[in-house]
């Protein structure tokens, strides 16, 4: 009978148990720590966390625990970096920070094993800089005998509105980028999202190290296409002016080319937020016959939300940026306005929202997410 029970136990309690994963979940709310994540062989997912020893050596350490357990892997699934429960951010959410793109199942394997902390969402996010990790086992490991370190020097804080103008900056050029390389531009766009997002929930240092990726990754497209990053100023030569500060139209590029991250951020949630339920529903009724009619069903009824929550937001509020005739900025800016209230409209009318965000299955936040964007959206766009 203890076999049984054993065999019938997930395998991710044989690598860490709920039980030891809580208390360093909760440590995380002060500081991230380090994480190795994974999928195996028969589809689960598998977590290790450590305060102090490295990234890449936890990663390896997951790998020896689990081949002493006998427990299969798929090696394209392993990934290394950090863990942290922001609660300014979301308290019932455990965010990944790796080494790079996870497949696209990879969170809800995960979330099978948070729920049991218990963590209702997981967010995966990507930081290259771990790949530079060195495999040092531990975090300012020191010799018995030597005395303590002093206390460190208080780092000085990356500032936030310097983080948004260049950020501002850095999206404005990326129209520039030619069309042939359509992954490009897709990456580039992710990375001014996810330094967007980061800015906005107050975690500045990644925000820091994704405006760094940007910075090289535009710098080197640019260069290729001859065209040159130079200092970062708009394609009119202009200087790009302080945030929120009006240019000489009357209107604030920044605020513009700011405006259409959030709302890229923002649908991205939404889009988030949408496969999450459908994940959860499939997974449900996986072993019942209709599984595939009821994924089918689900695309058709919820495909007009996407559809309608659209990016031509994000369009006309990119037009907006880079117009230089004042009369035909200020009718992109009167059209950005109409497809704000056209999505508010949306929102309140279409009881497919609501029932999304109440489902049985797992709640969800699109209502919240969009009707704060866009009122957001609407004081800073004027």
């Amino acid at each position: 009978m203890a076999q049984a029970a054993k065999a019938k136990a997930p395998a991710s309690d044989s690598i860490m148990s709920p039980g030891e994963m809580k208390p360093l979940l909760a440590l995380s709310k002060r500081e991230p720590v380090h994480a190795a994540i994974g999928i195996t062989a028969d589809g689960e997912g598998i977590i290790l966390l450590n305060k102090k020893m490295k990234s890449k050596k936890v990663l390896a350490t997951l790998k020896a625990a689990a081949a002493k357990e006998k427990i299969q892997l798929q090696p394209s699934t392993l990934r290394f970096g950090k863990a942290e429960v922001d609660t300014d951010y979301d308290p019932g959410m455990v965010r990944f920070f790796i080494n790079k793109e996870a497949p696209g199942n990879m969170w809800i394997k995960l979330l099978e094993v948070v729920k049991r902390v218990p963590y209702q969402k997981v967010e995966l996010n990507v930081d290259l800089s771990f790949e530079e990790e060195s495999e040092d086992e531990e975090e300012g490991q020191e010799t018995a005998s030597a005395p303590p370190p002093p206390p460190p020097q208080a780092a000085t804080r990356p500032d936030a509105g310097a983080l948004a103008k260049e950020l501002a900056a850095l999206a404005r050029r990326i129209p520039e980028v030619p069309d042939t390389d359509p992954a490009l531009k897709a990456r580039l766009v992710k990375l001014a999202t996810d330094a967007n997002v980061n800015i906005k929930t107050n975690n500045l240092n990644y925000a820091t190290n994704f405006i760094a990726q940007l910075r090289d990754a535009l710098r080197d497209a640019l260069d290729a296409a001859g065209v040159g990053i130079g200092q970062v100023v708009p394609p009119s030569g202009q200087a790009v002016p302080p945030s929120g500060q009006p240019t000489a139209e009357g209107g604030s590029v920044v605020a513009y080319a700011k405006s259409r991250l959030a709302w890229l951020a923002a649908r991205k949630k939404v889009e988030s937020d949408i496969e999450t339920l459908r994940q959860r529903i499939i997974d449900t009724f996986k072993d019942d016959a209709i599984a595939p009619q009821l994924e089918t069903s689900y695309k058709t009824k919820v495909a007009p939300v996407l559809a309608t929550l659209d990016e031509s937001l994000a369009d006309t509020l990119d037009d907006a940026t880079n117009a230089t005739d004042p009369a035909k900025r200020a009718k992109l800016v009167a059209d950005a306005k109409a497809i704000m209230q056209k999505y508010a409209q949306y929102l309140t009318s279409e009881p497919l929202i609501k029932d999304l965000d109440e489902n049985p299955f797992v709640p969800l936040s699109i209502r919240a997410t969009v009707g704060g964007t866009i009122s957001a959206l609407s004081k800073a766009i004027h």
